[in-house]
C-alpha cells in the first residue's frame, strides 16, 4: 500500500505509474521499479499500474467521445495494449 498525497488517499502501488503513463504515452514501471531497489514486489506494481491504466483510459476515452473530442493519436491502442 502506497499512500497518494494527491488525494490523500491509499492505492495500489503502480496506480501514479498510469496516470503518468497515459499523459505521455511512455511506460514508466521499469524505470520505477530500478528506483524502488527491490523494495516493491513487481507483481504488484504491475497489477496497480495495468488495472488503473486500463479503467482510468477506458474512462478518460468515453468522456472524451462522448462530448465529441477526437482521441489523441494513439490513445486508444497505448491503453489496450496495457490492459491487464
Amino acid at each position: 500500500m502506497v499512500l497518494d498525497w494527491a488525494t490523500l488517499g491509499a492505492g495500489p502501488p503502480g496506480a501514479d505509474l498510469a496516470a503518468l503513463a497515459l499523459s505521455t504515452f511512455t511506460d514508466p514501471v521499469e524505470d520505477f521499479l530500478t528506483g524502488a531497489d527491490g523494495r516493491l514486489r513487481r507483481a504488484d506494481v504491475e497489477l496497480g499500474y495495468r488495472a488503473t491504466l486500463a479503467l482510468t483510459g477506458a474512462g478518460r476515452v468515453h468522456w472524451m467521445l462522448s462530448r465529441g473530442t477526437p482521441l489523441p493519436d494513439g490513445y486508444e491502442e497505448f491503453v489496450l495494449s496495457r490492459a491487464p
